[in-house]
């Protein structure tokens, strides 16, 4: 595969990005060229506080061996088996662990600990290896902060950026904050099966006749999609797919900005027949993460750039915790240059407790694959040993979220159809409503079916609630998203669902 060697996309920087200058906390002063400088310099500047002052001197982890759920699925556990470790104050054992000395000092740059910004890498380079050399990755405080730090990045006043119909509505909000125009590309929705969820003639002719379509509008400068399991559908793109949108945005001049916190999580064809569901193992082996790597992961689109095209926004919160407040970005290295700049005037550096949290525990996941891999690849396996487990809870939670949906009186009236999701934590259901639409499409109805839902006690996002343009998707907003995340148990997930079905055949009564 060719090899870009120049970085020939610079222009896509925004002028505030390009432009921002860090003023340097110590200046380098110039120094005779026959000055020797002293071998043991001591320090009197800065204001890192000597590690002695840190009050923790050691965190002792109990980590659970897999979600705390049966995948059986009877109920919640109260318990599960732990493993434990340490995090010291010092790496004794030398592996690359993020110990507490330098988790607790500040960091400088403030683009994440160097030990947890290697993993980042080194998991890139294994699952989703860039098809360009010059891309590195910056740690953010979640995808939320990636995506303001990405739309800070690229977007200048006036600036199109192209996001899919229904979509994660922060992003929306960040390329506002920024004077940008987010344009609604429209979704297939007709068919789980076979649709990729971008419509790909949709966004052909678009880009082909924006001129004549779009006469006051400058022409797009980047496309935001979340290609594995789209929020709010769930739909993923194929990878033959996504080369045909590189392509297009190739010949366009898009950037392509590809958040996926989803990705890792994709799920299998759902089978009504249970009989024909694989059980899931309780302890995964070298051969199993492979088997996962082959065939369990969508390429990203990275794989497919060859020019530093595709900044990608990646997450450990859907996969470990929300709560740490920890994902990354992948990009050229020129971008990530620009990214840094900003992290040193806003975020300045992220928890340095959630970083040895997080990279501990991979490194401890990844003690189990020693002797058979290198150090390297213990700790990628060790991490993907632990996704794959969270992954399998959410192919379960969506069998008996579905079974519970083709099991319901809306579904044999014809009232409902649910998408079923290729990847992620949710399942879009769509609601065959008989009525004739209004000026405002669906949107009525769905306001009025949500009255219902807060009778019957359930909660539910609409897609009214996530679409960019009412008028666009006023005839396509006929659904509803469900999240498999947040219940407790199987029991929960049914009875949820027996609420959700029965609000709307009450209401077609």
């Amino acid at each position: 595969m060719t090899r870009s060697q120049e970085f020939e996309l610079s222009h896509h920087i925004s002028r505030r990005a390009a432009n921002r200058q860090i003023r340097p906390f110590m200046k380098l002063y110039p120094m005779p060229a026959d000055m020797v400088p002293h071998p043991k310099p001591l320090s009197l500047g800065g204001g890192l506080p000597n590690h002695g002052f840190f009050p923790i001197d050691s965190l002792d982890i109990k980590l659970v061996s897999q979600p705390v759920f049966n995948l059986q699925g009877n109920q919640s556990q109260k318990t599960a088996a732990t493993e434990k470790f340490s995090i010291n104050r010092f790496d004794e054992a030398g592996v690359g662990a993020l110990d507490l000395r330098s988790a607790l000092q500040y960091e400088f740059p403030g683009d994440g600990h160097m030990e947890l910004r290697a993993f980042t890498r080194n998991l890139i380079s294994r699952v989703h290896k860039p098809a360009f050399e010059n891309w590195d990755c910056i740690l953010t405080n979640g995808s939320g902060n990636g995506l303001d730090k990405i739309a800070d990045l690229l977007v200048n006043e006036g600036d199109v950026i192209l996001v899919e119909e229904f979509t994660f509505p922060l992003t929306l909000q960040n390329i506002v904050e920024r004077g940008g125009i987010p344009f609604p590309v429209k979704l297939d929705l007709s068919s789980s099966e076979t649709s990729n969820g971008l419509d790909l003639g949709y966004l052909t002719d678009l880009l082909q006749n924006w001129e004549a379509q779009q006469p006051s509008l400058r022409r797009p400068k980047a496309i935001y999609t979340i290609p594995t399991g789209q929020n709010p559908t769930g739909l993923a793109q194929s990878l033959e797919f996504r080369r045909e949108v590189y392509d297009l945005c190739t010949k366009h001049d898009l950037i392509i900005i590809e958040d996926d916190p989803y990705g890792y999580l994709t799920l299998p064809s759902y089978e009504r027949d249970q009989t024909h569901r694989r059980e899931a193992s309780p302890r995964i082996d070298v051969a199993e993460v492979d088997n996962y790597l082959q065939a369990g992961i969508i390429p990203s689109y990275l794989t497919l750039d060859t020019a530093g095209r595709v900044v990608r926004c990646d997450s450990f919160s859907k996969l470990y915790s929300p709560g740490l407040r920890l994902g990354f970005i992948v990009a050229h290295a020129e971008f990530i240059t620009k990214l840094s700049k900003f992290s040193e005037i806003s975020t300045r550096g992220y928890s340095g407790l959630s970083q040895a949290v997080l990279l501990n525990s991979i490194k401890h996941w990844g003690t189990r694959f020693s002797g058979t891999l290198s150090q390297t690849d213990c700790d990628v396996y060790g991490w993907l040993s632990w996704v794959m487990k969270v992954r399998n809870v959410y192919i379960h939670r969506r069998d008996v979220m579905l079974d519970a949906l083709y099991g319901s009186e809306a579904f044999s009236r014809s009232l409902i159809q649910p998408l079923e999701p290729k990847a992620g934590m949710f399942v879009s259901v769509k609601v065959n409503f008989t009525e004739a639409n209004g000026p405002r499409g669906h949107h009525e109805s769905v306001a009025k079916l949500m009255v219902e839902f807060v009778r019957y006690g359930i909660l539910v996002v609409s897609g009214s609630d996530l679409c960019v343009d009412d008028e666009i998707s006023k005839d396509n907003a006929n659904f509803f998203r469900l999240t498999l995340a947040s219940s407790n148990c199987d029991e929960e997930i049914v009875e949820s669902i027996n609420r959700f079905t029965h609000s709307i055949s009450q209401y077609f009564k």
